[in-house]
């Protein structure tokens, strides 16, 4: 491929990562396809990164460095800003600790030109701790199951690097939701399914997703402190009234978003069991429930400090209720995302499927 190939952008958001940053980017060096332009925003940190991009600026002219403008702290924030100033017709997605493999833009543009048909791509990706191979599990496996039915049940399709997104794919979705907390690609490649796009999964991974260390990091704890869990539940209703509009909300999914509620009202009782309970009786409201269900579910959260009664409410929901209502329970979440890898890995291949986003997701 030459230079007259298309150009990608990879668009970088970090926060107090140098360390972590400077091996990302020496990923997106390592790229033998050469036509790209990485765009790291910065929201604004403290840990000496400017100099290190002013250092590698300096080294590639191809590497631009942006501060946060916007007064929204955060990585959508970032995101949005760094998508304003690509200039790519192909744009990528990678957050400051993961990589890409080798050939990753020389292999997505190649088959996002073979399959001109398709507004994005999304490839596998392979999660390390680390070093990449040092887990040897997919993040991402493709099933017969709607990646909507999945993403509702926090089988999350795909992460955030996997797509390659066209950048008129990226304009009919919208800007990601700067006002979140937490959750936000879930949210963004939800809205993405909503949209009358096509995109075709590939097996073969090409990136790697860092998991996270519980004893490293504190983003993971962050996401169920008082703060984001409240947004959370406003965040659920902002789903379900998305899917109502795009006339996708199923029976079944009415009832994965119950499960949805029921797993944030869980989540709620350690912190404030009012959170939990408000969550609950809005599902309720919305008619995501039975009387049943909302009449034990809500003896479930406010038992929640008799042990005894907690187990036993805890029991009967994991007996009786419907599997459905239960997606997203750590004793019955069925999951396609960490299947080991074999010892080979999937050569180059035709997508698994090529469907509009919104067909698909209709299941």
């Amino acid at each position: 491929m030459s230079d007259l190939d298309p150009k990608v952008s990879i668009v970088v958001p970090t926060h107090n990562r140098r360390a972590l940053l400077a091996q990302t980017l020496r990923s997106v060096l390592a790229q033998t396809y050469s036509n790209w332009e990485a765009i790291v925003v910065d929201d604004r940190s403290t840990d000496g990164t400017d100099e290190m991009m002013a250092q590698m600026c300096a080294v590639d002219n191809r590497f631009f460095f942006l501060t946060r403008a916007s007064n929204n702290p955060g990585a959508n924030a970032c995101r949005n800003e760094g998508f304003a100033a690509s200039r790519g017709e192909f744009v990528i997605f990678l957050d400051s600790d993961d990589f890409l493999a080798a050939d990753c833009l020389r292999n997505r543009v190649r088959q996002m030109k073979r399959h001109t048909d398709i507004d994005f791509g999304v490839f596998a990706c392979e999660a390390f701790r680390e070093t990449p191979g040092d887990e040897r599990v997919l993040f991402n496996v493709s099933t017969d199951e709607s990646d909507l039915d999945k993403m509702l049940r926090l089988d999350i399709a795909w992460q955030t690097t996997s797509p390659i997104w066209m950048r008129r794919a990226l304009k009919i979705i919208g800007p990601w939701d700067e006002k979140l907390l937490s959750w936000q690609d879930w949210e963004f490649h939800i809205r993405a399914l909503t949209c009358d796009l096509r995109y075709a999964f590939f097996e073969r991974p090409d990136c790697y997703w860092r998991m996270m260390n519980p004893v490293k990091e504190s983003i993971g704890a962050r996401a169920f402190t008082r703060e984001h869990l409240a947004q959370r539940e406003e965040l659920l209703l902002d789903i379900e009234r998305l899917l109502s509009k795009g006339d996708l909300l199923s029976e079944k999914r009415k009832r994965y978003l119950a499960g949805l509620y029921f797993y944030h009202g869980m989540k709620c009782v350690d912190v404030d069991p009012k959170l939990a309970s408000h969550a609950w009786h809005r599902c309720w409201r919305r008619g995501l429930i039975s009387p049943i269900e909302y009449a034990s579910g809500m003896s479930y959260f406010r038992c929640w400090d008799w042990g005894r009664m907690r187990r036993w409410h805890r029991d009967y929901v994991l007996n009786y209720w419907p599997r459905e209502l239960l997606g997203t329970i750590s004793k019955t979440h069925l999951r396609a995302c960490y299947n080991p890898l074999s010892e080979e890995l999937p050569g180059e291949a035709e997508p698994v499927e090529t469907a509009t986003s919104s067909a698909r997701a209709a299941g």
